[in-house]
């Protein structure tokens, strides 16, 4: 079998499979090859002379080769978003509408966990807390509790045993001077504890505030077995439906959050102010409307 070193040595009666295609023949024995620089290979070549002419198909095989067509489409068709994608899906969803219903049913749940809350009020408060700063030697300087028809539980403010930061001081509007005369932490302990005895603790961004309590209590060695608490941020990023690429939940503020959903209240940053406003997110959750 001759093989030709480029194209421009085949004589016009030898072609590729391709053009044959192309001219509506069916190919007969191999007679020569080409070899192709591009991609390093040989191509067969075919004599036209003996090509055969293609039979055109049936009007019976065409509705078939039509109805197959259709069928393939069918199987890489989302049947929810209609998305026609370069794979078969058997029946399934695509990803993207796989991820949607999956975040679809993790905000059902987070509304249908804070409509179990607002059912079962006596077993929940609401916590909130203000701090000197937000690094590990920091302390609460202020703690609201409220339970869920809104009434105040516990609040008080404490006398710090370092200064308070800047920063804080400008969110908060808490200074040294205005908490001269407070309580030191420990006095109230006892008796935050008695209020949240057996109750399951309801918090805006909790693994902050469950933090500052553990390491307030550290710092006053005082030795203490942690509350159980619900983190709130975390149930509304799920019902906001709020993940980062990764599919982490993202990091809301509770200001961002009542913002999204109509509750025209700018927050105060005091702890009981930020546990009502808490509430009014968890109701609108467990209503499942905006504001």
């Amino acid at each position: 079998m001759r093989q030709y070193k480029s194209w421009n040595e085949v004589p016009d009666n030898l072609v590729s499979k391709t053009k044959l295609k192309t001219m509506k023949l069916v190919p007969n024995e191999i007679r020569a090859t080409v070899y192709q620089r591009k991609n390093n290979v040989y191509i067969n070549l075919y004599d036209v002379s003996e090509a055969k002419k293609r039979k055109e198909p049936t009007e019976r095989q065409l509705k078939a080769i039509e109805k197959a067509r259709e069928a393939l489409i069918a199987k890489k068709t989302c049947p929810k978003c209609k998305g026609l994608l370069p794979y078969i899906l058997d029946g399934g969803l695509c990803e993207i509408c796989i991820e949607q219903e999956w975040m679809k049913k993790q905000s059902e749940r987070a509304s249908k966990m804070c409509k179990d809350w607002m059912v079962n009020k006596e077993k929940y408060l609401i916590l909130d807390t203000e701090t000197t700063g937000l690094g590990n030697d920091d302390e609460i300087i202020e703690l609201g509790i409220i339970n869920l028809n809104g009434q105040t539980i516990f609040h008080s403010t404490f006398k710090p045993s370092k200064p308070i930061e800047g920063a804080a001081s400008e969110v908060h509007g808490l200074t040294d001077e205005m908490l001269q005369d407070c309580p030191l932490w420990p006095i109230k302990w006892q008796e935050i504890q008695k209020v949240i005895s057996n109750k399951t603790l309801l918090i805006f961004n909790s693994n902050f505030d469950i933090r500052m309590i553990e390491r307030t209590n550290c710092k006053y060695n005082i030795e203490s077995i942690l509350p159980v608490s619900i983190c709130v941020m975390e149930t509304y990023a799920k019902y906001a439906e709020s993940y980062y690429y990764n599919g982490k939940l993202q990091w809301i503020s509770l200001q961002r959050a009542i913002d999204y959903e109509g509750i025209n209240i700018v927050q105060q940053h005091t702890a009981v102010d930020d546990c009502i406003l808490t509430l009014k997110l968890i109701n609108v959750m467990a209503n499942n409307i905006s504001a």
